[in-house]
């Protein structure tokens, strides 16, 4: 063989050391120009310390068909959250607001205020949800007080399909409600 079929061939060949820009690595939830612009169902505003029981439920939500929207599965390392959570505020369908032990968190109370603002604008559901752990009547604030519960203290099969109903606005029936208990 030539040198010039050689080099040729070298140069057809993919390199041992691909640039970091050109490695693909398959990851659903990290945030790309193709899923960027992906529709959800519903924003999962929440404090961070109920993030686990919050994750559960959105593999729940996901089992039944409703795309949940959670921060740290879709905000890409490094790229400003704040902008992210924008996006999503005034775009996305609805909005469930989870409390639990600790109540609501400042953040979440900044996330609220543009719901209840984009509530007003396009009647999108902004749903309060109730946590295992919660108090019985958690201090709310006045406007969310005012929106239909879903109660995960009590049945949480029922929450559950409240919380679909909320979302998709179709009441769900037939749906296979099997065992999805959510220890507090």
């Amino acid at each position: 063989m030539s040198k010039l079929a050689q080099r040729s061939q070298k140069a057809r060949r993919p390199s041992a050391r691909a640039p970091v820009a050109e490695v693909s690595v398959r990851n659903p939830h990290a945030r790309t120009p193709r899923n960027a612009a992906r529709r959800f169902d519903v924003f999962q505003c929440h404090h961070s310390a109920d993030k686990q029981i919050v994750r559960r439920i959105c593999r729940k939500l996901e089992e039944h068909g409703v795309r949940p929207w959670l921060d740290d599965e879709q905000i890409q390392p490094g790229l400003p959250w704040q902008d992210a959570l924008e996006q999503q505020i005034t775009r996305i369908r609805a909005a469930a607001v989870f409390v639990g032990r600790s109540n609501i968190g400042p953040w979440q109370r900044v996330e609220l205020r543009g719901f209840l603002e984009q509530f007003v604008e396009r009647r999108c559901p902004v749903i309060p949800v109730l946590l295992p752990g919660a108090r019985e009547m958690p201090p709310l604030p006045v406007f969310l007080r005012a929106m239909g519960w879903v109660d995960f203290r009590r049945n949480q099969r029922r929450a559950l399909l409240q919380l679909i109903w909320g979302i998709t606005g179709k009441r769900p029936l037939g749906l296979n409600m099997s065992k999805c208990e959510f220890p507090a």
